[in-house]
């Protein structure tokens, strides 16, 4: 993976978490993006899980980080998912300096997932200031825990009916990487 890191100058990397539902439908999981950060811009937007790789962080290291950041680990264990990246056994693409991977979950496993974490995610958020999005009530909150403020499955066409929702390059992202 470090070459890959060189080679192609990879700065940015995203993880696509897909499945079939019990009609053989491909469904894609999706977040709503949080306000987390001061500046931040694609705050309601919908997108995969993606981050920047930091300077001297590996790919294996930024992708388990990043799947613990966007799901709170309810996918699957970040060491584990480390390993599988490590072990080159899910598949990815590589465009311009962002590298995506793919990864297909069992349906009947993660069915239920964006319910539990929404219902962690407001739960957590409880921890929040109402007067300002910057201080916390309770000093223990774990800022930077969740990046996504919902999580949800959806197909093709909730995509292409509801594009405005939806961050542009995920779109593009998107489609690069599934066709």
């Amino acid at each position: 993976m470090e070459d890959i890191k060189i080679k192609h100058n990879i700065k940015y990397v995203s993880i696509i978490i897909y499945t079939k539902d019990l009609s053989n439908q491909i469904m894609i999981l999706v977040g709503k993006e949080f306000n987390n950060k001061p500046n931040k811009t694609d705050v309601g937007l919908y997108s995969d899980l993606y981050g920047q790789l930091d300077k001297d962080e590996t790919i294996p290291n930024a992708v388990s980080r990043i799947l613990f950041e966007n799901t709170m680990n309810m996918v699957m264990d970040q060491f584990k998912f480390k390993k599988l990246i490590s072990d080159n056994k899910i598949k990815y693409k590589i465009n311009n300096n962002w590298i995506t991977f793919l990864y297909k979950v069992d349906y009947n496993q993660h069915m239920y997932l964006p319910d539990y974490y929404n219902k962690v995610f407001e739960y957590m958020n409880l921890c929040r200031n109402t007067t300002s999005m910057r201080f916390w009530l309770v000093e223990s909150c774990p800022f930077n825990f969740f990046n996504k403020s919902e999580l949800k499955w959806i197909n093709y066409n909730y995509i292409a009916n509801n594009l405005s929702i939806f961050k542009p390059l995920f779109i593009e992202n998107l489609f690069a990487n599934l066709s």
